[in-house]
């Protein structure tokens, strides 16, 4: 599912949804694939005076519920990876990524509980956003939409 092409309609940053109940401030959109039974929804929250924001990819094959797969994030604090993973404590504003991993939901009941460090040519929120759209081949169908995305991570 990270490898298939996404993508996001013209209209989807007008049919935007609030994000997850845990982040005040975070929207989701939906982006589509070739393959009608795959849905995807990228989530994005930016708090420009922390420092920090993050993007998320989540997938399902429906009518199954969404999961999530991937995770881009700048953080204002440390993030630290299970003693298991054999992952290096990551520092704050250090941006970095999550993938889903079986391992860590069950024994860290957390999918994205590992991370690992990303190297940027820039530490900032339009960098991260940029490379997480690359990475996980999404694409959008305008400009207007791809632009409410980056400054929404701006705020």
């Amino acid at each position: 599912m990270l490898e298939m092409g996404k993508f996001v309609d013209w209209n989807a940053w007008e049919e935007k949804q609030p994000g997850r109940a845990l982040i005040e401030g975070s929207v989701a959109i939906k982006a589509t694939s070739e393959s009608p039974e795959f849905e995807f929804m990228i989530e994005v929250y930016g708090e420009r005076d922390l420092g920090a924001c993050h993007v998320l990819l989540k997938g399902r094959i429906t009518p199954r519920p969404f999961e999530g797969l991937a995770r881009y994030d700048i953080q204002d604090t440390v993030h630290e990876n299970p003693d298991w993973s054999g992952g290096a404590l990551i520092e704050p504003q250090i941006p970095h990524r999550h993938f889903y991993n079986e391992r860590a939901l069950r024994s860290e009941d957390n999918w994205g509980a590992i991370a690992e460090p990303l190297t940027l040519k820039k530490n900032s929120p339009n960098v991260l956003l940029g490379t997480f759209l690359k990475d996980l081949n999404i694409s959008f169908s305008d400009s207007q939409t791809h632009n409410s995305m980056f400054d929404w991570v701006n705020k």
